[in-house]
């Protein structure tokens, strides 16, 4: 009995160090769907402010809101507590979970882009019919990507390579399109720092809600994106007013007072240049986001079976420990039984949820490892993003194995408990 609770014990340890240690697959999902948001999408060709977008326009997604989480108002003392604080045991004042939401407005209008229609990441030649108009990329017809933008007070004006359009308070976005330089990718709004995070679970440093699902500490994990310049600033206050969901976040107890004296800022971020070689143009970046959520989704799966069996691990050796020494004997192999069935039974959910998720991800690895190997991105942060999902890769199997393995030691304990009372009736 003493034999199999240590391997246990053993296993479970080994298991949670093994993902205490581990990159962290949250970022590597942020980082990776933060790529996709930069380089998933056609270039803009032409961008005009609106307050709805013409038909053939797309309105932009300007960044994440993470929402809130619940929790309690105290109106005597105007403070916000979270509920497992709430040391009175009920709340009088609950205040509900905010779902996360999406940036679209910037001063009143949305930001409208037209995209190309049609463009290839083509490292040698442009078919026929396409104009090269940065490294790597080939645009259909003549007009190139816009690759600069500001605002200023007077209009560009509108050309082949230049353009302009006018905002409300009469300022113009002025932008042109340059052959050879990296387009623009994304526009972002930020709160605190006009700094653009390439993870969409990190957000630069401001002054956090008490209660936001996911606090700003700066963009540690993957940096900035590398290219991005500033092009406006407004209150945070009027940032969020601008926001269709803005007015229930609004009326969130001190929202406004954490907010009031802080800056949102209106950011661009150009296209993240990569290496010039076949497999770096042709990366597959659906698969890449697909394959990241799939890790988190595997990461999250072990960890709450992870928990669910430690808790009743320490309640069964509790249990244990608190009968007197000829009880202990007495029910060993009843205990052992309940400890070697439960934790089992859990150990084969796991194994069974990560083999499906090890099978979703098998067509990824290939481009994961190809890409790693050549070093894409010239930035060396974006390239990490990469090689931690490698390493999330080549962790998943191992921690399977250590699932499979206590599955299997339950099963022999179960089978020998089995054996051994069968030999006792019989005798």
């Amino acid at each position: 009995m003493i034999v199999t609770w240590l391997a246990i014990w053993i296993l479970l340890l080994v298991i949670f160090f093994m993902h205490r240690f581990s990159a962290d697959s949250k970022q590597i999902a942020g980082g990776s769907q933060g790529l996709y948001n930069n380089l998933g999408y056609p270039p803009i060709t032409d961008i005009a402010f609106a307050s709805s977008c013409p038909g053939d326009y797309t309105e932009l997604e300007l960044g994440y809101w993470p929402g809130t989480d619940e929790s309690c108002h105290n109106s005597l003392l105007d403070e916000l507590i979270d509920l497992i604080t709430d040391e009175s045991g009920s709340c009088l004042n609950h205040i509900p979970k905010t779902e996360p939401q999406t940036y679209t407005k910037w001063k009143g209008q949305s930001i409208c882009a037209k995209r190309a229609t049609k463009y290839t990441n083509s490292s040698t030649f442009c078919p026929a019919g396409y104009t090269k108009c940065s490294q790597g990329m080939c645009v259909y017809g003549s007009t190139c990507p816009i690759t600069w933008a500001a605002i200023e007070d007077a209009p560009l004006e509108n050309t082949e390579t230049t353009g302009s359009t006018q905002l409300l308070d009469r300022r113009y976005l002025n932008y042109k399109r340059e052959q050879g330089k990296q387009p623009i990718a994304l526009f972002t709004l930020t709160q605190g720092e006009g700094t653009p995070c390439i993870s969409t679970h990190e957000y630069p440093k401001q002054k956090n809600y008490h209660s936001v699902s996911e606090e700003a500490h700066g963009c540690k994990k993957y940096g900035t994106f590398p290219d991005f310049k500033v092009i406006d600033n407004d209150t945070s206050l009027n940032s969020f007013q601008s926001q269709w969901w803005s007015r229930p976040v609004l009326t969130l107890p001190k929202f406004n007072q954490t907010i009031s004296q802080q800056s949102a800022y209106l950011t661009y971020s150009t296209r993240i240049k990569l290496r010039d070689t076949p497999h770096c143009n042709s990366m597959n970046l659906e698969g890449l986001v697909y394959a990241s959520t799939q890790a988190k989704i595997a990461a999250a799966t072990s960890t709450i079976i992870l928990i669910i069996e430690f808790l009743f691990l320490l309640g069964v050796t509790y249990l244990y420990i608190k009968l007197s020494p000829s009880e202990r004997i007495q029910k060993a192999f009843g205990f052992l039984n309940a400890l070697s069935g439960v934790i089992g039974v859990l150990a084969v959910i796991a194994s069974i949820l990560l083999w499906k998720q090890e099978t979703r991800v098998s067509s990824a690895k290939g481009d994961v490892y190809a890409i790693t190997e050549r070093d894409c991105f010239y930035d060396s942060s974006v390239n990490k993003i990469f090689h931690e999902l490698h390493s999330k890769f080549g962790l998943a199997p191992r921690i399977l194995g250590l699932w499979i393995a206590e599955a299997v030691i339950c099963a022999l304990s179960l089978v020998s408990i089995i054996l051994v009372n069968e030999f006792h009736s019989r005798r």
